[in-house]
């Protein structure tokens, strides 16, 4: 859980020119610069909480803890 939302397993898809790179970067607000080195890859699995989104941002939890912010066009459910 981050907070009291529920976490879903999602998987990260990185496809087209609109995408512009090949990384998903956690970020600290939706649309902020990136957090660190928290990022995932084409492919990577992702936890997410669908019940927390803003515009095209959706929360994620990274491996080591940390919470933040992704592209929600990058994200597939399982």
């Amino acid at each position: 859980l981050v907070g009291y939302y529920r976490l879903e397993e999602a998987i990260v898809r990185i496809i087209g020119p609109d995408i512009g790179c090949s990384t998903l970067f956690l970020r600290q607000t939706p649309n902020g610069p990136p957090m660190g080195a928290q990022c995932w890859k084409n492919g990577d699995p992702i936890y997410v909480s669908s019940s927390r989104i803003e515009g095209n941002w959706i929360m994620a939890k990274a491996n080591d803890g940390a919470v933040g912010w992704v592209d929600s066009k990058c994200v597939h459910y399982m």
